[in-house]
């Protein structure tokens, strides 16, 4: 049995205290597993820590019967200047185990960690993979009553998560765990009961089922108790044709009609016609009475001597 009795958990920022939770009092039985439900930043790792003995209540208490495992996620409780050998070594003598326990449990972590030349490397040039693993296969190393994961799932490779689940299913034969995950298929699937964690407080339901409907329901509001959300309302805006949809979004481009080479050719000789015409046009003008006389009998056609006669 883990029991909470007026627990609470806070931590002092520059802001003042931020409250995680506030006087929670709880009872989880140790033969049923129990998978912990929240948004991002609701405090089910530090749910996990406390429980775990990784930290400390502000006020309170917490009573546990059997052994409970530490905390196994994505933020791995390595020594990162022990090597991953070191490191379980530390661990067996801290659980009281013998020198040929410890040295088997080192085989095993080696074993299943599978990372090489890095065993005998401190934790500190481990990737988040590597630590992953290494930390599980640690904890796995070790007989517990109780494990505990903080989204184990969601790290490694597909190689890994497959040997974790193996590895999971194996020791829920004998012992029972507090699995924290987004993942709620997940949790309907491994676990019994269910704790839904919201605005610092904590709600147990002995049907896990009931816990994902109940979060659910929290997150959005008006939903039916399927625990499905409410599709989007679709915009009442006529759909338009591909091309109407372009007009709309860029102004049409003015297209440049191709010409031929004669066409060319031609506007050219056209505007050069016309500049000459304009350089010529004023010397006309300027021209004397003779010359005069020559443009205006090119446009009657009438012989120069009858034009003077009737203009006298």
């Amino acid at each position: 049995m883990i029991r909470l009795i007026d627990v609470t958990k806070y931590y002092v920022t520059d802001f003042g205290r931020h409250y995680v939770f506030r006087n929670v009092t709880l009872d989880l039985p140790l033969d049923k597993n129990v998978g912990i439900i929240g948004p991002n930043g609701a405090g089910k790792s530090t749910f996990l820590r406390l429980i775990g003995g990784a930290d400390a209540p502000s006020s309170g208490r917490i009573m546990k019967s059997g052994r409970i495992s530490p905390p196994m996620g994505l933020t791995p409780g390595l020594q990162p200047s022990l090597t991953a050998s070191e490191n379980a070594r530390f661990a067996g003598r801290i659980y009281g185990m013998t020198r040929e326990e410890i040295d088997a449990m080192i085989k095993y972590v080696r074993e299943i960690s599978d990372i090489g030349r890095y065993f005998e490397m401190p934790v500190s040039t481990y990737s988040a993979g590597m630590k992953q693993r290494v930390a599980f296969a640690l904890n796995m190393s070790m007989k517990f009553d109780y494990y505990l994961f903080d989204e184990i799932s969601a790290g490694g490779d597909r190689a890994f998560r497959k040997t974790a689940r193996e590895m999971i299913a194996e020791r829920l034969r004998t012992s029972r765990f507090i699995l924290s995950s987004h993942d709620i298929d997940e949790i309907l699937e491994l676990c019994h009961s269910g704790i839904v964690i919201k605005d610092g407080k904590l709600t147990f339901f002995e049907d896990v089922r009931e816990a994902a409907i109940f979060y659910g329901e929290d997150l959005g509001k008006g939903n039916q108790k399927s625990g499905k959300k409410k599709s989007p309302k679709r915009s009442r805006r006529k759909k338009q044709a591909p091309d109407q949809l372009e007009s709309v979004a860029a102004p049409p481009k003015t297209r440049r009609r191709k010409q031929s080479k004669g066409a060319v050719a031609k506007r050219k000789g056209t505007t050069s016609d016309a500049k000459a015409l304009t350089s010529t046009t004023p010397k006309a003008r300027r021209a004397g009475p003779d010359e005069a006389d020559m443009t205006v009998a090119r446009k009657t056609d009438q012989p120069i001597s009858r034009q003077r006669h009737e203009r006298a």
